[in-house]
């Protein structure tokens, strides 16, 4: 090959490494199952530019995607994948676009490798039914749980002999002190309420009789 057609593409190549664009994504490398996987994604691309970063199975089938919009003020951005409930092995994480004819930098970083390890058993439930023969019937069923709970039910069989219900009460009663007492403040406060009333009346009295005795000096009245 001419050295001139060499330092051509050369050059080419260079100008293509400096004035392209740069995507990265960079994603959490090794998590436990049930974990989540962490994304940061990291572009130049032109702002309301979208694209997808997609989890991948080991088998290569897709398994949940997440859009990303690039920002005018382009900061970094976080995706999150859920891994619960997901076997060990390693997955991947890449970014999906649609961008006809775009050209990206050398270093651009598209996903990466994650391994996934130990797997997240479900917690079962199983029902047991107990039964006591003694009377009164208690039947007891209990749930295991990671706390476990115990549901008793218990049946009553009617005899001949009427059941007789007992109610206790737990609300404090006042005994009679307490009431006498009651009684004596409500009727210091209405004593209390006729004094004032009654001293309202003498002020009112003091008045018309100061009011009365100036019409009778004027006029000359005894």
């Amino acid at each position: 090959m001419p050295r001139s057609i060499l330092f051509i593409l050369c050059l080419i190549s260079l100008v293509t490494s400096v004035s392209g664009y740069g995507l990265y994504v960079d994603c959490t490398d090794r998590v436990i199952a049930g974990t989540p996987i962490k994304c940061s994604i990291d572009s130049d691309l032109p702002v309301g530019t979208i694209f997808f970063v997609e989890l991948y199975s080991p088998t290569v089938q897709q398994i949940a995607t997440q859009q990303v919009t690039i920002m005018e003020d382009k900061t970094t951005q976080y995706k999150i994948f859920d891994t619960t409930g997901l076997a060990s092995g390693n997955y991947s994480v890449n970014a999906r676009l649609r961008i006809d004819g775009t050209i990206f930098r050398n270093d651009s970083q598209f996903g990466n490798t994650v391994i996934i390890t130990g797997v997240q058993i479900p917690p079962t439930t199983t029902t047991q039914t107990i039964t006591i023969t003694k009377s009164p019937l208690l039947s007891a069923t209990i749930t295991p749980t990671a706390t476990p709970i115990i549901t008793i039910t218990r049946t009553v069989t009617p005899t001949a002999t009427p059941i007789q219900t007992v109610i206790i009460s737990t609300i404090p009663t006042k005994s009679v002190e307490e009431l006498l007492n009651e009684q004596n403040k409500k009727i210091d406060e209405q004593n209390r309420l006729i004094a004032e009333q009654n001293k309202k009346i003498e002020s009112q009295n003091d008045l018309l009789n100061q009011i009365l005795s100036k019409i009778k000096s004027v006029f000359g009245w005894n």
